[in-house]
């Protein structure tokens, strides 16, 4: 089959990768940059170095959905039919060889900045992080829930990547430790709602997981098991809300504003998991639970 830029595209994930872009830039140039420059601290990364950092990220989680592509081939071909890549429009073998040339790219650019900024210490988080994807391809994603948190775990890496980066300067803030609790609070909001998805999107495919041997929460313990999961975490989300506004000193009326355009869509899924197990609408929720972390990432901007 020929390959159309549309499918290229489709391959790449670009809508996640543009996420992943996009926290990134948000927390640089609408929470970091900001709140130092009105101290008149400079940001440690240049801007040559912030978009090499966004580039050896964007690299990893490419590489990431690559091989998990290419573990998952069975499970696609029941999925996704002939919309999936690898397989279809391109080969297992150039599939691998475009893994291992994003990987090395990626790992270039991270022995370059850690080399530029001195700071050696940085490197360990390449490696580990494409070791985990890996591992998660392999081992973890057909598991229950340990691959669910893992993926998680990395969305909230991505949102605290930066703040890692700025530490020197962010230390030397007045302000600092709100700041970082501002940062600390999206970060959990977006690895839960994205285990939030994670549950949902496994409901989803349950059938084709089920016939290439996936052990999902789905799958081993069925629907109902997937419902009462996705419950809990919508409801922990909430929970957390009240706690970050009740304890967090975050009460301006803009501060508010990240949970007015995040809490409709929590409702709509709640709203959408009081049906039986059997007659939710998964497709439709896992779609309502992307936007969820969308607007989570928008809604970041009512926080500084």
């Amino acid at each position: 089959m020929k390959k159309s830029l549309t499918q290229i595209l489709k391959w790449l994930r670009w809508p996640n990768l543009i996420i992943v872009f996009l926290t990134m830039a948000f927390i640089r140039y609408a929470v970091i940059s900001p709140a130092l420059k009105a101290e008149n601290i400079p940001l440690d990364l240049n801007t040559v170095a912030f978009l090499l950092l966004c580039l050896t990220t964007l690299l990893i989680t490419f590489g990431g959905y690559v091989i998990n592509d290419l573990f998952d081939q069975e499970t696609d071909a029941k999925n996704k039919g002939e919309n999936r890549a690898v397989g279809v429009w391109i080969s297992a073998s150039k599939a691998w060889a475009i893994y291992f040339a994003v990987g090395s790219i990626g790992l270039l650019i991270a022995t370059y900045l850690a080399w530029t900024e001195n700071k050696w210490q940085w490197l360990w988080i390449y490696p580990l992080a494409v070791f985990l994807l890996a591992w998660y391809s392999k081992k973890l994603k057909g598991s229950v829930l340990w691959g669910n948190l893992l993926v998680s775990a990395f969305c909230s890496g991505v949102a605290l990547l930066l703040p890692f980066a700025e530490m020197n300067s962010i230390a030397k803030m007045q302000q600092g430790q709100e700041m970082m609790h501002l940062l600390f609070f999206y970060a959990a909001f977006a690895g839960t709602s994205n285990l939030l998805r994670e549950i949902v999107k496994d409901a989803e495919d349950v059938l084709g997981d089920g016939e290439a041997g996936m052990k999902t929460l789905a799958v081993k313990f069925g629907a109902k098991a997937s419902r009462n999961w996705a419950i809990g975490i919508a409801l922990t989300l909430g929970l957390g809300f009240v706690l970050f506004y009740q304890f967090m000193e975050a009460s301006s009326n803009w501060n508010y504003g990240f949970f007015l355009i995040t809490a409709p869509l929590l409702l709509a899924l709640l709203f959408g998991l009081r049906k039986k197990s059997e007659e939710i609408n998964w497709t439709y929720l896992s779609k309502l639970s992307k936007l969820l972390m969308l607007t989570g990432l928008l809604g970041m901007l009512f926080l500084i």
